[in-house]
């Protein structure tokens, strides 16, 4: 069954109560803050529309991939 989902506006949230005691996910995490979140900017600056319907897809295709796999459990 294909999963309809649409994205109201580009935002991000954070939690910092649950962040992991490992050093490699802390790095994870500064680099999605920093460098990922820049390029994301970026990109919906420059590419508008497009680069929006393309996260979209890629959004639904996850999701139904994590249903076929009967995620999450």
């Amino acid at each position: 069954m294909p999963v309809k989902l649409a994205f109201v506006d580009g935002s991000f949230s954070i939690s910092l109560r649950a962040w992991d005691k490992s050093w490699t996910v802390k790095a994870k995490s500064l680099y999605n803050l920093t460098l990922q979140r820049k390029f994301d900017d970026f990109m919906k600056a420059r590419f508008k529309e497009k680069y929006m319907n393309w996260k979209e897809q890629l959004a639904v295709r996850r999701a139904d991939r994590a249903l076929e796999r009967q995620m999450p459990r």
